[in-house]
C-alpha cells in the first residue's frame, strides 16, 4: 500500500507537469499558427496537428489527476442514500466496474498501438504510435490509480 501511494504520488507530480508542459506548448503553438496565418499571410501546416495532439496528451493525463481527486462525473446522489455500512460495498463494486472498463481499453489501447505505429501523421510525419500512446499512458495511470482507491475503502 505505502509503495503504491508513492508511485502514484510521483506519477501524479509527473503527470501535471507533463500537462503544465503541453498546455504551454499548445499555447505557443496555437500563437505561432494564427501569427503565421493572419499577419505573415502564410500558414504552417503542422501547428494545428501539433496542438491536437497536445491537447489529447493533456486531457488523458488529466483524467488520472481527475480521478484522484474524485472530480469525475458520478452518480453520488444515489450513493448517498445508502446507509453508511452498504456505502462502502457500493464504492468497492463501482470501482471494479470502472476497473474492468479501464483495463478493457487498456489493453485494447496496446494493440492498437501496434497497428498505428507504422502509420505517420500527415504534416509533422512522426510516427502515429505517439499521439496514440496517450491514451494507454491515461488508463495506465487511472489503473493505477483507481487501484489504490479501492484499496484505501473504508467499510463500516
Amino acid at each position: 500500500m505505502r509503495l503504491l501511494d508513492i508511485f502514484c504520488r510521483v506519477s501524479n507530480w509527473c503527470a501535471g507537469l507533463l500537462i503544465v508542459v503541453f498546455v504551454s506548448l499548445m499555447v505557443i503553438d496555437v500563437n505561432i499558427g494564427v501569427f503565421y496565418r493572419y499577419v505573415l499571410n502564410s500558414a504552417l501546416s503542422w501547428t494545428e496537428e501539433l496542438s491536437r495532439y497536445c491537447m489529447v496528451w493533456a486531457a488523458y493525463l488529466g483524467m488520472s489527476l481527475a480521478l484522484r481527486d474524485k472530480q469525475h462525473m458520478g452518480l453520488s446522489f444515489i450513493a448517498e442514500k445508502f446507509p453508511l455500512k452498504v456505502r462502502g460495498y457500493s464504492e468497492l463494486v463501482s470501482r471494479i466496474i470502472m476497473m474492468i472498463f479501464l483495463i478493457v481499453v487498456f489493453r485494447s489501447s496496446l494493440n492498437h498501438l501496434r497497428v498505428v505505429k507504422v502509420q505517420t501523421s500527415p504534416s509533422m510525419e512522426i510516427s502515429m504510435f505517439w499521439p496514440y500512446l496517450a491514451v494507454t499512458a491515461g488508463m495506465g495511470l487511472m489503473i493505477l490509480e483507481n487501484l489504490r482507491q479501492m484499496i484505501s475503502i473504508k467499510f463500516k
